[in-house]
């Protein structure tokens, strides 16, 4: 599997729910080219994410924010857009609003930060490099696939809660 991770601590990361499915057990390989094997440990098909456990491989975690994102601050999408060859592309832009979805009510930030289909489950950072969202969907303008500068996130702080999992100091998080 080919998929952006998004750790939180060593051991853990969050996928999209799209990438694991029904499987219990994935293959990740990292940007170093580095392998390694990961038990699907929660999964929520309705918000797309899923947490993983993999074994320990030493690299950095990325630090989570434990206040939400707020509108017009800068921010920076990391993935591969397009195709794998493109793996650690970074692209900027500003968190644009905080949207609430008009058919389930699931919370988004909306972002004119360029993604593509291979950013997708990404992380989006604030500007200290700390963890607010993660790649959903990227609007596109017509069949040329030129972006509509309309990208969606979900909240960081909805992932954990959608997977049951608590973040210290983010009790009292207002919602989008």
């Amino acid at each position: 599997m080919l998929a952006f991770l998004t750790f939180f601590c060593e051991q853990r990361t969050v996928f999209k729910f799209n990438f694991v499915g029904s499987s219990d057990q994935v293959k990740v390989r990292f940007l170093d080219g580095g392998e390694a094997y990961g038990t699907v440990v929660r999964t929520d098909q309705m918000r797309d994410v899923a947490l993983v456990q993999i074994s320990p491989t030493g690299r950095t975690p990325i630090p989570i924010r434990t206040i939400p994102a707020l509108v017009g601050e800068e921010v920076y999408a990391i993935g591969a857009p397009m195709e794998a060859d493109l793996s650690g592309t970074v692209s900027r832009g500003i968190v644009s609003s905080l949207r609430r979805d008009k058919d389930d009510g699931q919370p988004y930030i909306q972002s004119d930060v360029s993604i593509h289909g291979g950013n997708s489950g990404g992380p989006l950072v604030d500007g200290q490099g700390n963890l607010i969202g993660i790649s959903v969907a990227g609007m596109f303008m017509d069949a040329t696939q030129r972006s509509a500068g309309l990208n969606l996130f979900i909240p960081i702080d909805d992932a954990f809660r959608n997977l049951s999992l608590r973040l210290a100091g983010a009790d009292n998080w207002p919602g989008y």
